[in-house]
């Protein structure tokens, strides 16, 4: 066979062998895909299965992790299991879902239990080969956290460290100055310092707190309590009403600190109140005692704290001084409750009455604890006509005129008013003795047994005098009122003292003296007075300060007038 002949014969076989060949190739390959999809099956079958898993978060309520190929979170449910053990309400919880965690969008109590339920879904295109969703559920206690810092240390760079039995995430503090500042930490911490004022040696800050932000702040505050060292081993204390201070509440607890142990401070022997009121020293700490008193202190009283030995005395802000006692004054209650009770007995032209379901008062500890805790309800007027000048006056919970008069008439009447007293607030007159007064005749269902009268003069030619009386107009005269030189005051005054007959005296314009026999006097401001004086005419301007009337007029106004009546001059 020549060379030509075995290239053609080679040729014709490559040509009959390539068709075989290529089908091999396609065989391996579709057999590499069926093998790849099989796995990718067997994968999907064993990894891509949905699946859930809630676990506890470090800040918010819970953590859910789903698993499984493209699996979503479809469903996510929290509600109240109970509360410190007892069974709740099974009330739902809002959720605030942010990525994996689930926050509160509400508050949750400390040591509330919440059962967590999320539900995990595949992809609806693979729903056929996993079917239903799958679901998992968690109960979570919220957590609770105590303050351990109750003893009284020494402060260092005004930083006041806080130390809790569990960490914590806001905590809110208040020094005695404006607003509570807050602080909410980015991560709980069980250790937390606070800022105190740069001048504030001593003092006291009230801590509030929560485990979580999601969790409501302790309702009642806590106290803790630093001081500035002192020099030698006299101890210090820390007390509370702050010494001579004139605002202490009739059932405020006298609060001792002290910077050592009580029975070091005190050696077994208890402080000691006068006067005395009946109630019980208490050790409310290792270094804390506390006085709560069985009923209340009268309502500006003065009274005195004896303690056994030589202390430091220390008020926030104050630098301490050696003493064995110390004194405070109760303050001397709501004017709202003192304007309620002079509404009650008839000495406003008010009437009071208690909102829906509000008793009143039915005994003398009862009516001691409203002195400060004013009723709830409404006021309205005795009269359809009373004059527009004296409804202006009224202002609720204000030391008006009105309401020294009222206060001023209500004195006199039980003996506790002295003759010419004038006063610049209602706080000066609800001394203890009036407060006490006040409180047995509200008790006893007494009333005014004075007419209400009111006087009003009107300075505009022709000047002239009206006295409303119980609903009334009982007098209207010409009046004089003061000359230029000599003007009669404008504005409100209670009539403060008042005679039938005596003397008044004084200088006149020209330089001359005078000193007159003048009738039915009504003093209302300084020397200032509504009288009776004989002159030619009235009308206009002749007085040296005072309201003149004619004789007979006067007389009927002091008839009808008495001590605490309003004159209002206009």
């Amino acid at each position: 066979m020549s060379a030509l002949d075995t290239l053609a014969a080679m040729s014709e076989e490559r040509s009959r062998s390539h068709p075989r060949r290529w089908i091999v190739s396609v065989g391996i390959a579709l057999g590499a895909l069926v093998v790849a999809g099989g796995l990718a099956v067997a994968a999907l079958l064993l990894f891509g299965r949905p699946a859930v898993s809630i676990v506890n978060s470090d800040r918010a309520l819970a953590q859910v992790r789903p698993g499984g190929f493209g699996a979503r979170v479809v469903f996510v449910d929290a509600r109240v299991a109970s509360v410190n053990g007892a069974g709740g309400s099974g009330s739902s919880i809002t959720i605030d879902r942010r990525g994996d965690q689930l926050w509160p969008a509400e508050d949750v109590r400390p040591g509330e239990m919440v059962t967590v339920t999320a539900r995990v879904a595949s992809p609806s295109w693979l729903r056929w080969l996993y079917g239903k969703p799958v679901t998992a559920s968690l109960t979570v206690e919220a957590p609770s956290a105590k303050l351990l810092t109750k003893r009284e240390f020494s402060l260092a760079d005004h930083k006041l460290p806080l130390d809790f039995t569990a960490p914590v995430a806001t905590v809110s503090y208040s020094t005695g100055g404006s607003g509570d500042p807050m602080v909410t930490l980015q991560s709980p911490e069980a250790n937390v310092n606070v800022a105190v004022p740069s001048g504030q040696e001593n003092g006291t800050v009230n801590v509030r707190y929560s485990a979580r932000s999601w969790e409501p702040l302790i309702s009642v505050p806590q106290r803790v309590q630093w001081f500035a060292p002192v020099p030698g081993p006299v101890p210090t204390v820390a007390v509370s009403p702050v010494p001579g201070s004139g605002s202490a509440h009739p059932i405020t607890p006298i609060r001792l600190a002290f910077s050592v142990p009580v029975v070091q401070a005190l050696g077994g022997t208890m402080p000691s109140v006068s006067p005395p009121i009946k109630g019980s020293w208490l050790q409310t700490s290792l270094t804390s005692v506390a006085f709560q008193p069985a009923s209340v202190f009268d309502p500006g009283a003065q009274e005195k704290v004896v303690l056994p030995h030589t202390f430091w005395l220390a008020a926030p802000g104050e630098v301490p001084n050696k003493s064995s006692s110390f004194s405070f004054s109760v303050a001397s209650g709501s004017v709202l409750r003192a304007q309620q009770i002079l509404a009650q007995l008839g000495y406003l032209p008010l009437v009071f009455t208690p909102a829906a379901g509000v008793r009143q008062p039915d005994s003398l500890a009862s009516e001691e604890a409203s002195t400060f805790s004013p009723l709830a309800g409404s006021f309205s007027w005795r009269w359809s006509n009373t004059p527009s000048s004296l409804v202006a006056m009224w202002d609720p919970g204000s030391s008006s005129s009105m309401v020294q008069g009222a206060l001023m008439t209500f004195a006199l009447d039980a003996g506790l008013y002295v003759s010419e007293m004038r006063f610049e607030s209602a706080q000066q007159i609800l001394t203890r003795q009036v407060w006490m007064a006040l409180l047995q005749a509200a008790l006893a269902g007494k009333s005014d047994p004075h007419p209400y009268s009111y006087v009003y003069v009107q300075e505009a030619l022709p000047q002239t005098l009206t006295l409303w009386e119980n609903g009334s107009v009982v007098l209207t005269t010409l009046a004089n009122t003061g000359i230029s030189v000599d003007p009669t005051a404008t504005g409100v005054y209670p009539i403060y003292v008042r005679y039938a007959e005596n003397w008044m005296s004084g200088t006149n314009p020209n330089g001359s003296y005078y000193h007159d026999l003048v009738h039915w006097i009504n003093y209302f401001n300084g020397g200032d007075a509504v009288h009776g004086f004989v002159r030619a005419s009235y009308g206009w301007p002749q007085s040296l300060g005072c309201v003149e009337l004619p004789l007979g007029a006067a007389q009927t106004a002091f008839n009808d007038l008495a001590v605490g009546d309003l004159v209002n001059v206009v």
